[in-house]
């Protein structure tokens, strides 16, 4: 089995194996791979996605040959498979990856898990859930990987998959009355995304179930005049 991390740094592992890829455009292209997994990906898309507008003229072939040392070292690590990770179809190429072997997948399964239990009123276990989820991501997705184009923008908008399950975990942790830790994660997460609204309600109902009534009168006052 062989394991895909894109929740952070680009990684490959086969077992214990970190598998090595240094090259900035074979990693862009790995990275492409698995943001479109299981999918038909045409060669003019993964040009775009390394050089952007204007890949040069030999971009064609070097994706060949990009693509071919990906799979060759995909099956080295997978010698005992009788099928390609890489298939190619047509003028594109596929790549081939079960839902437990991508971080990714295996987020946005616990974060559904713990959506789950709190929908049946079980909000220690959304909690305990949705921290599971977050703990697989560590910072920004493929913030070590170079993408041009369209699928840039779509890498880029990942973060916000956590940013609302860590919204969802701290609305959990509110119903179970964590206050004490919420106002200082809160507070500090405000320090940098200072209009973003629902996190100052949500300091705000913290103070306010914390008993913190004039705090939290306040903490409304300053989002007020923040805002406007």
């Amino acid at each position: 089995m062989i394991e895909f991390k894109i929740l952070g740094r680009l990684e490959v592992r086969a077992g214990e194996q970190q598998l090595s890829i240094t090259a900035t455009k074979q990693r862009a292209l790995l990275a492409v791979l698995l943001l479109r997994r299981n999918q038909l990906v045409p060669i003019d898309d993964l040009v775009e996605a390394l050089w952007g507008e204007y890949g040069p003229h030999s971009a064609h072939n070097l994706v060949r040959t990009y693509i071919w040392r990906l799979r060759r070292l995909l099956n080295d690590a997978e010698a005992d498979s009788a099928q390609s990770r890489i298939a190619t179809c047509g003028d594109g190429y596929v790549l081939s990856v079960l839902p437990d072997e991508l971080d990714l997948e295996r987020f946005l399964g616990l974060a559904a898990d713990a959506r789950e239990a709190r929908e049946s009123g079980d909000a220690r276990g959304a909690a305990s859930g949705f921290r599971a989820a977050l703990a697989l991501w560590p910072g920004e997705a493929l913030h070590d990987t170079l993408l041009e184009g369209g699928i840039a923008v779509y890498a880029g908008g990942l973060g916000e998959l956590r940013r609302t399950v860590l919204e969802e975990r701290i609305e959990v942790d509110l119903q179970l009355g964590r206050t004490a830790e919420l106002i200082p994660e809160i507070r500090a997460l405000l320090a940098t995304d200072p209009l973003h609204e629902k996190l100052h309600a949500m300091l705000i109902r913290a103070l306010y179930l914390s008993g913190r009534r004039a705090a939290a009168l306040s903490a409304y006052s300053d989002a007020r005049a923040l805002l406007v």
